[in-house]
């Protein structure tokens, strides 16, 4: 009797944990991660900040940037300011080369992954950000 206690814990758990992962993999492709997690009161990790550049629609990219309050009242303007400011970018570059999509599938998605396999990334200010994504973007657009 106690193991069928057990197994059904264990299905409760796997189901909420599924649910959770379902929809943060369906905020994560959607550009909506950063909300996500502020909702989810998560701390946001500083690679998460360009998950709406890289999958984001135009609609949501040419919005004003969102005022967020993270964790403990956390003041998470600057790191909106900062996606705002990029988020111009690359809808600038986007017109540019023609397609939102090309810049984000050539320039943002793989960017977004290296930030998140990169620990060192973890203690960066919004400044930084902003300075290796305009980087990597005007090196995108010397390639061609």
């Amino acid at each position: 009797m106690m193991g069928r206690n057990v197994g059904r814990c264990d299905v409760r758990e796997r189901r909420t944990s599924g649910s959770t992962l379902a929809s943060e993999c369906e905020a994560f492709l959607a550009g909506r991660l950063v909300e996500q997690f502020v909702e989810g009161d998560v701390d946001v990790p500083v690679w998460a900040w360009l998950n709406l550049l890289a999958h984001g629609e135009k609609g949501q990219l040419v919005r004003p940037p969102m005022r967020l309050v993270g964790r403990g009242s956390r003041d998470l303007s600057p790191w909106c300011e900062a996606r705002g400011l990029l988020a111009h970018e690359v809808v600038q570059r986007g017109r540019r080369v023609g397609s939102l999509l090309t810049v984000q599938r050539r320039v943002m998605v793989p960017l977004e992954l290296q930030l998140a396999a990169d620990r060192s990334v973890a203690r960066w200010q919004p400044s930084q950000l902003v300075r290796v994504t305009l980087s990597v973007l005007e090196a995108s657009s010397r390639q061609g």
